[in-house]
């Protein structure tokens, strides 16, 4: 009935559909929508008139979402295509409009939008014809056929190649003769587009005419038909060899292309590769060059020696890419070709051949490749040190890190990055390197020493003799980067330190060895130390873990507050069920700030007892600790505490009603809207944010109008949060996933230029 109902509307109020009113509004009157729609049809069609593009959007997905049961929304959906204001990646997950919503929405009602997207093809306004011919394409109906046909044979201006386009999405096989035929067309882009939609069909009947397409006069269409024979796999093989030998050029280079790509998608026919070698003698240095990228991709040893003949061509660009071809060979035979060619006079040549004979670890070329992080050209330099770190060879260290003071940052990068792969016999230089003045040197000599990890630790362990303390702490950083528990002797030593500084950082460097050996010496720290030790052996002991647990748990009594704190916090980090009763007991502690961590520390523990203690913490008359028990329940997810924290909504200190907030939202517990609603306007725009943010996660609908309100806060971070908040609305029972995840976008039309 509702369908019929629908239908009925199209005589009179279609025509209206087809163009946009102010603001890209539908052209509709909203009353033409029927009596009878749903509920939620009838509100998100009055938003399809919203001013705010935004929400215009918002409301197109989510009638998409509704499926059929939005039919009665077609006409105005047909009415939003054309409407293109730029909306950011939000509801639908990606950069859209109002338009493509409402063609996507379109997709999902399926039946009852295909009528009325046949005659909006007949619209007077382009855009709008364009988004039905999308929209027609995605439908996945056989009717779509013959309308998307006449589009494409008898349309205005863009009209055909969209349809062509449309025909490609449509997959409906019945398209491929009509498209062949379409490569013949005399608009350069109906012809083009032909040929993309038949390489997604990847039927083997269009080769013969993709071949032919690879001789047309246009070079942008030949190039597009390669990949489209590419796309069609092994049937079009025959085809591309023939065309290596074609009079027009463009075949050529098509053929070659095409055959490179299908192994590059581990289609590899060998009998490409003979016609391919003896395209690499074609008069054309393009053709060459092409046959050479593509016989890489074929990884045949019987045409190493055509590429070690290539790499004499006269045209540099051949012999580049001949030297990147033998990368992947291995081939012993390429070795000294590759050697003589460090010297071609060819940037490009150089620095493949450089990357070659690293990737093929020909130490051999490590001379040469010193030699190389000197020349003039920055790029040279560059690809050298690269090749060094590729040969492994720790001979290579010292001319890596004197080309860490290179004044080119693409080269002293370049060899940054190198220098961890050299390895053990490396680790003499980057000891030496790491007493150096020079912040970059031994900042990378450092990070080098850690990724060889285990055997750098002896000698990093006998440099903690140095006199130097900036030495001995950047020993200490690397030592706890590299976690080795052999370490932990010398870095108990270290606590001792004179310099503050270096007794902190080996309290971190403990932590990263998470050796029980460590406990003591860091508890002593805890108890002793000033406040930045004590926080990084409270950090160390949290990592060690389960071994540290008793000790803390008796620190939970120790005299000093700060002490008390710290242990609180170690063991919220660690979450072991021994520290549960502790930290309970600690909730009555005389320092407000102790009782503050005890609470934020248990909430690992969703048991009634610790709920009730939590429960208990709201009326502490210390701030904190309202605020961290507030914080705990609403992590607890325990509805137990939604009433509580309700009524901590009206605490005197807004840090405290802010965390009562946001507990809600975490708890989401409906209950919880209204009294959220109510604190959007308190005075303090920090807990108005939390307000929204809660709102946001209950995704109530009733919180709409306050959150559009507020959408014009006096303060950036509640207009955010309420901008949040919508979209989690309007995304309610949605789901994460894009309306039309099949739905090819725009933007995937040509294959990447080689």
């Amino acid at each position: 009935m509702r369908v019929r109902l629908v239908a009925l509307l199209f005589g009179c109020v279609f025509l209206l559909g087809f163009c946009l009113a102010v603001h890209g509004q539908p052209g509709i009157p909203l009353d033409q929508l029927p009596p009878d729609a749903p509920e939620e049809v009838k509100q998100q069609v009055g938003r399809l008139y919203s001013p705010r593009s935004a929400e215009r959007g918002q409301a197109a997905f989510l009638l998409g979402k509704m499926g059929e049961r939005a039919a009665a929304a077609v006409p105005f959906l047909i009415g939003m295509l054309g409407d293109n204001a730029v909306l950011q990646p939000g509801f639908s997950g990606t950069k859209t409009s109002p338009s493509e919503e409402a063609a996507r929405a379109l997709i999902v009602i399926g039946e009852p939008a295909f009528k009325p997207l046949v005659e909006a093809l007949g619209s007077e306004d382009p855009e709008v014809r364009e988004e039905a011919i999308w929209t027609l394409g995605n439908v996945k109906d056989p009717r779509a056929l013959w309308p998307l046909v006449h589009a494409m044979q008898q349309g205005e201006g863009d009209t055909r190649w969209h349809a062509a386009m449309a025909l490609g999405w449509l997959k409906d096989s019945r398209a491929v003769p009509l498209l062949m035929a379409a490569l013949q067309d005399e608009d350069m882009e109906v012809r083009r587009r032909a040929a993309i939609a038949l390489g997604w069909y990847k039927d083997p009947r269009a080769v013969e005419a993709l071949a032919a397409a690879l001789r047309d006069r246009d070079e942008r269409v030949a190039y597009v038909a390669a990949d489209a024979l590419a796309n069609v796999g092994r049937p079009a093989v025959a085809s591309l060899i023939l065309c290596l030998e074609d009079d027009v050029l463009s075949a050529r280079l098509g053929a070659a292309l095409a055959l490179g790509q299908l192994a590059s998608r581990n289609v590899r026919d060998n009998r490409a590769v003979e016609p391919l070698i003896a395209a690499m003698r074609d008069e054309d240095p393009e053709v060459r060059r092409r046959a050479v990228w593509a016989l890489a991709w074929y990884r045949d040893p019987g045409s190493v020696p055509a590429l070690v003949e290539a790499l004499g061509d006269s045209e540099a660009a051949v012999r580049a890419e001949a030297a990147k071809a033998l990368r992947q060979s291995k081939d012993e035979r390429a070795a000294d070709p590759l050697l003589a060619v460090l010297e071609d006079g060819d940037v490009q040549v150089q620095q493949n051949a450089a990357l070659s004979l690293g990737h093929m670890q020909e130490r051999r070329a490590l001379p040469k490749l010193v030699e190389m992080l000197k020349a003039q050209d920055a790029q040279i330099r560059e690809y050298a040190a690269v090749a060094l770190g590729q040969l492994e060879d720790a001979r290579g260290a010292e001319p890596l890190l004197a080309a860490l003071k290179d004044e080119e940052d693409r080269v002293w990068k370049a060899a940054a990055r190198a220098l961890p792969r050299l390895g053990e016999g490396a680790i003499p230089a980057y000891i030496g390197a790491l007493q150096s003045d020079d912040s970059r040197i031994n900042g990378y000599s450092g990070t080098a020493l850690a990724a060889i990890g285990g055997p750098a630790v002896g000698p990093l362990v006998a440099l903690l003799d140095s006199d130097d303390a900036q030495v001995r702490k950047r020993v200490i950083v690397i030592l706890g980067q590299i976690g080795d528990q052999s370490a932990t002797p010398a870095l108990i030593e270290a606590l001792s330190e004179p310099d503050l500084d270096i007794g902190r950082q080996a309290a971190y460097a403990l932590g990263r060895t998470q050796d029980p050996r460590a406990v003591p010496p860091l508890m002593e720290v805890l108890r002793a130390g000033d406040d930045e030790g004590r926080e990084n052996a409270a950090r160390a002991l949290a990592r060690i873990g389960a071994p540290a647990v008793d000790p803390l748990i008796h620190s939970l009594g120790h005299s000093n507050p700060g002490v008390r704190e710290r242990a609180a916090w170690a063991l919220k980090e660690i979450r072991d069920p021994r520290a549960v009763s502790p930290l309970l007991a600690t909730l009555g502690d005389e320092d407000g700030t102790v009782r503050a961590a005890a609470a934020s520390a248990v909430n690992y523990a969703v048991e009634q007892r610790v709920i009730d203690a939590l429960l208990g913490a709201l009326d502490d008359p210390d701030e904190k600790v309202r605020e961290s028990a507030a914080s705990s329940l609403g992590w607890m997810k325990d509805k137990q505490a939604v009433v509580p924290l309700i009524l901590l909504l009206g605490d005197e200190d807004a840090g405290v009603r802010g965390m009562a907030a946001g507990g809600l939202g975490m708890i989401g517990d409906p209950l919880a809207a209204k009294p959220l609603i109510d604190v959007l306007e308190d005075e303090k725009p920090d807990v108005r944010k939390y307000a929204a943010g809660a709102l946001g996660r209950l995704k109530d609908p009733q919180a709409t109008t306050a959150l559009t309100t507020h959408l014009n806060d006096e303060d950036e971070g509640v207009r955010e949060a309420c901008d949040w908040a919508l979209e989690q609305i309007s995304r309610r029972e949605l789901g994460q996933d894009e309306q039309c995840p099949d739905c090819p976008r725009r933007g995937m039309e040509l294959p990447r230029a080689e």
